[in-house]
């Protein structure tokens, strides 16, 4: 998406032509959240698993219903973590950091980031540019996880 949610929407949209897959919903609701699309957004969002399915509870104003989520997938996260990483899966540590984000809950964001950063969870690696991570950037927590990634500026 790197800024360009116009072009991020039609690349998905004909990926999702030829082979609906999870991994394109989850761009194609990120290109539509960045052009303020929310309600579609919301509902790609919707159709995946959770937590990645919470967010479209937040963006549809039901952030109670999301941090019965959160506890969820936290108390899943942390079971799966002690088992090892290699039974977290995709919807991992970035994945509920990113909703920590979206409720505006940027100490919690970090603590996953950091889960995330320690198993090197693949949302982790784009930090630097998927603008969902723009509300932790003037953080200085940030721009430590970017230098320990050799993403910094």
């Amino acid at each position: 998406m790197a800024g360009l949610p116009e072009r991020a929407l039609a690349d998905t949209e004909r990926a999702l032509e030829l082979e609906p897959m999870p991994y394109a919903r989850l761009l194609r609701g990120w290109a539509n959240w960045q052009l303020g699309r929310f309600e579609d957004a919301a509902a790609d969002f919707a159709a995946l698993p959770n937590p990645v399915a919470a967010y479209a509870l937040v963006l549809r104003g039901h952030t109670d219903s999301a941090r019965v989520v959160v506890d969820q997938e936290r108390a899943r996260l942390e079971r799966d973590l002690a088992s090892g990483p290699q039974q977290v899966s995709n919807t991992g540590p970035g994945a509920l950091a990113a909703l920590y984000v979206l409720l505006d809950e940027p100490d919690s964001a970090f603590v996953w980031l950091e889960r995330g950063l320690q198993i090197k969870d693949t949302w982790v690696s784009f930090l630097k540019v998927n603008p969902l991570w723009d509300p932790l950037r003037e953080d200085p927590r940030f721009e430590e996880m970017l230098r320990r990634l050799n993403l910094e500026d």
